[in-house]
């Protein structure tokens, strides 16, 4: 059974990376390993994380790397190359994944012998969802030309790192996230 990297950058997340955690290891797909890279925080992250990794008595390895900041790209780039996984899932510090959501990926680029795949995501705002952003595609359209159909219509794949799941070899060969640009790196991954 192939490995799932579990990429999360964290910078100033201490209140939000437990909840983020705590969705990770409850995935029903059985072979994962988290990495946490705390990006030069100024609050308690990496102590907090530390201390939910010394408290964790579960079946995933969890890894905990501290560094300079970077910045998301970086603290991205960073992660990866911990990282042993045959896919690579980045998933920011304040987020949520559903629990079969790995599993479903995995089943879905293995089916279909891709080297990449989107899953759809929600937005809350005060514990409700607002927003339901699926990934609509269109036949016989590139890839690239379905994501700026979703910028000038609102509808077609959406760029976003946290709803991708890449094949390690397709990571490599795209080189990584530029850590030249300060936002808007998933857009140009």
């Amino acid at each position: 059974m192939k490995l799932v990297s579990v990429i999360v950058p964290a910078y100033n997340r201490q209140t939000e990376i437990i909840q983020t955690l705590k969705t990770i290891i409850v995935q029903t797909y059985p072979n994962i390993e988290i990495i946490i890279v705390d990006d030069g925080s100024t609050d308690n992250t990496y102590e907090v994380a530390q201390e939910f990794i010394n408290n964790y008595d579960g079946r995933f390895e969890i890894l905990l790397y501290k560094q300079e900041n970077l910045g998301l790209a970086g603290a991205r780039n960073s992660g990866f190359k911990h990282s042993k996984g045959d896919y690579i899932l980045f998933f920011d510090s304040d987020d949520l994944m559903l629990p079969d959501r790995c599993e479903i990926q995995v089943k879905s680029i293995e089916k279909n012998h891709a080297d990449a795949c989107a899953a759809a995501f929600y937005r809350q705002r005060d514990g409700q969802i607002v927003e339901t952003v699926t990934h609509q595609t269109y036949p016989n359209t590139s890839l690239i030309n379905q994501m700026l159909f979703f910028y000038l219509k609102g509808s077609g794949i959406r760029p976003s790192s946290q709803s991708w799941m890449f094949t390690r070899e397709l990571f490599e060969r795209m080189g990584g996230y530029d850590i030249r640009l300060r936002s808007n790196q998933d857009i140009d991954f």
